[in-house]
């Protein structure tokens, strides 16, 4: 078998089990299950470890049902394959969607939020600032007086806060989603799913640093720019 799938995925594994029985000394179910050196190990698949199991058993009852049974097997695999490619195309628009709001979207709208907070906040205390200097009649007109009835600018929230709690937002969406595609594409593939966790976390994780970065730098800029007349 391992000569006669040479090239092929399945090469490795046949290979591995060929070696097993030959230089180990090993039985068909030894060379494929054994904890130390079994072919399982390298490929980690419920679907293959199930497939041995299944022949295995067959051979013991005769070449003719284990023929039957491989081709059942077969049979089944090539149903599966067509079901799964089935899943993908219908799921295809889902699963994009769920990725550019995990890596992109978020990130992108989280962080422009925290900039929106950090400049509300700057422009209240820059206020409040000027009212303290300048005396209350000073922007009575403007309705400012009554501005800083409604913010208790003592009890705000600081915007530090408001950054660390949208950033375990993010971290919590990208772990949900993350698992869910990893599921969605491949079944449960926990190393898969710790490697796309890890990718999709630093991808998100930089572009809303980033963009609260830029957002909370460029937005109090521009408001200084607007107060700056309104203190003159």
């Amino acid at each position: 078998v391992a000569v006669s799938t040479q090239g092929q995925k399945s090469a490795k594994f046949f290979n591995l089990v060929s070696q097993n029985i030959q230089q180990g000394g090993m039985s068909l179910e030894s060379a494929v299950f054994d904890r130390k050196r079994g072919a399982i190990i390298y490929f980690p698949s419920a679907l293959i470890a199930t497939s041995v199991r299944i022949l295995i058993e067959s051979v013991k009852k005769g070449l003719k049902i284990a023929a039957q049974s491989l081709m059942s097997i077969s049979q089944y695999v090539k149903n599966i394959d067509k079901i799964n490619e089935r899943l993908k195309d219908l799921l295809a628009e889902i699963v994009s969607d769920m990725k550019s709001n995990m890596t992109f979207l978020a990130p992108l709208l989280a962080g422009i939020v925290v900039g929106l907070s950090a400049m509300i906040t700057f422009i209240l205390n820059k206020i409040q600032g000027l009212q303290v200097e300048q005396g209350t009649d000073a922007f009575g007109g403007l309705g400012f007086a009554n501005l800083f009835d409604i913010f208790n600018l003592p009890n705000m929230v600081p915007p530090y806060f408001i950054q660390l709690s949208i950033g375990i937002y993010i971290i919590e969406v990208i772990f949900i989603l993350t698992g869910a595609l990893v599921v969605v594409d491949s079944g449960k593939d926990r190393l898969r799913e710790k490697h796309e966790l890890a990718k999709n976390l630093k991808i998100g994780i930089l572009l809303y640093l980033a963009t609260a970065f830029i957002s909370v730098l460029a937005l109090s800029v521009l408001a200084g720019f607007a107060l700056g007349g309104l203190g003159g």
